[in-house]
C-alpha cells in the first residue's frame, strides 16, 4: 500500500483537463519574450513545465507538485517585479486578478481536503475532484495568464 502523501489524489482522467489551460503559461512566455520581459519570459515556460509534469499525475506531495509550488513562486516573485513596468491602471487590475486567485487557491484547497479526508463515497470523491480542478484551471491558469498578457502588451502604452 502507497503512503499516503504519494497516493494519487485526483484521477488522471480528470486532471488532465489541465493539459487545455497550461498551454497559456506557454503564450504568456512568448508574449513576456517579445515584449522584453525576458525574466518572466523563462519563468513561465519552466511553470509550464513543471505544470505538465504535475498536473499529469496528482498525487498529494509527489515530487513533481513541490517543484511546480517552488516554480510558482519563483514566477510570482518576478511577476511582481517585473509588474512595476506596467500601466498604473492595467497593474491594479493584475493586483486584483492575483488577490482573486490567492484567496481563490486557499479555499479551494481547504475544502478539497476537507472534503477528501472525511469521505469515502467515490461519487462525492470524483465531484469534488471535477469541481476543484474546474475552478483551480479558471482561477490559477486562466485568470492570471490573461491579466498578465494583458499587464505585458500595455505596458509600453501607458498614457498618464
Amino acid at each position: 500500500m502507497q503512503e499516503k502523501s504519494y497516493e494519487i489524489i485526483t484521477p488522471q482522467y480528470i486532471s488532465r483537463k489541465a493539459f487545455y489551460t497550461i498551454p497559456l503559461f506557454g503564450i504568456t512566455s512568448l508574449v513576456a519574450f517579445f515584449y522584453d520581459f525576458q525574466r518572466l519570459s523563462l519563468c513561465c515556460f519552466g511553470l509550464m513545465l513543471t505544470s505538465f509534469a504535475h498536473w499529469n499525475l496528482l498525487k498529494k506531495n509527489g515530487i513533481e507538485r513541490n517543484v511546480d509550488r517552488i516554480m510558482v513562486v519563483i514566477t510570482y516573485t518576478i511577476l511582481f517585479l517585473d509588474s512595476t513596468r506596467f500601466c498604473p491602471k492595467y497593474k491594479s487590475i493584475w493586483n486584483l486578478s492575483t488577490a482573486l486567485s490567492m484567496m481563490t487557491y486557499s479555499t479551494n484547497q481547504f475544502i478539497f481536503y476537507r472534503i477528501y479526508e472525511t469521505t469515502i463515497d467515490p461519487v462525492l470523491l470524483e465531484q469534488n475532484s471535477i469541481r476543484s480542478t474546474y475552478i483551480h484551471l479558471f482561477f490559477l491558469h486562466v485568470l492570471p495568464n490573461l491579466s498578465c498578457i494583458y499587464g505585458i502588451i500595455t505596458a509600453g502604452n501607458c498614457i498618464e
